[in-house]
């Protein structure tokens, strides 16, 4: 199976001077052509003006079958569709059903000549890239939203910090235990103000205590002499009594 395929030669004056020719094997150039794949399962198909295959990886194809023959008995629409848009010299791209499977198929003809070539590549094979792309940027959101949530995860912790010192100082305040010290805030937030109204209050109240105490204290001190006076008192009735009772 040769093809021949010639091109006219012309000098500066635009005269022909002669034809340079070559005889192509078919089989050759379709195993040439073949072994060009942009994607694992791709392949390349090269049709003549009758539809006749020229290229095609099924090399008992060439020459013997047309793309208008029925496949295993049955036309294929999308396989008919193709074959009257590449024989018209159309160029294009469409999606069809090659063997049961999905395909994309790009074709245009050659130029100077009546052929026209369409690569066919199944959809996942060109998607391939696409859904590993996909996958890559799905990892990279999952793994920022995580750091994200690490990062607001401490911020709240670290911004609940004073108000959780807070609770515990105050229920040991609610205790009795008034000599807890809660330390003031630098931070002029609602939590901030929140922490040094109530060391103001605990601070207050801690004035308050000790005063109360040393108000007991002297009411105590002052009880002792009252006693110690009153002891005194009933020892000189006493006597007052015995002293009276010898002079009668």
């Amino acid at each position: 199976m040769i093809a021949s395929y010639s091109r006219p030669l012309y000098d500066k004056e635009n005269r022909l001077i002669g034809v340079i020719s070559t005889d192509i094997s078919l089989p050759e150039f379709s195993r040439v052509i073949s072994s060009i794949k942009p994607y694992p399962n791709s392949y390349l198909i090269l049709l003549g003006h009758d539809g006749r295959y020229y290229v095609h990886r099924d090399s008992t194809k060439i020459v013997n079958k047309t793309i208008f023959d029925p496949t295993n008995g049955r036309y294929s629409p999308d396989k008919l569709a193709l074959g009257y848009e590449m024989t018209a010299g159309h160029s294009g791209r469409m999606h069809a059903d090659v063997n049961d499977v999905h395909c994309l198929i790009c074709y245009q003809p050659v130029p100077g000549t009546d052929w026209s070539a369409a690569l066919i590549s199944p959809e996942h094979d060109v998607m391939h890239k696409y859904h590993r792309l996909i996958i890559i940027i799905l990892i990279i959101i999952f793994i920022g939203l995580l750091i994200i949530y690490v990062i607001c995860r401490s911020s709240i912790a670290r911004a609940f910090a004073p108000v959780k010192l807070l609770e515990e100082q105050a229920q040991r305040l609610a205790d009795g235990d008034y000599s807890a010290v809660i330390t003031r805030g630098n931070e002029h937030s609602v939590v901030g103000n929140l922490q040094n109204s109530f060391a103001d209050m605990q601070e207050t109240l801690s004035h308050y205590i000790r005063d109360l105490h040393t108000a007991i204290e002297k009411s105590a001190r002052r009880n002792e002499e009252l006693q110690e006076a009153n002891s005194a008192i009933e020892e000189a009735i006493r006597r007052k009594g015995e002293f009276v009772a010898n002079m009668t």
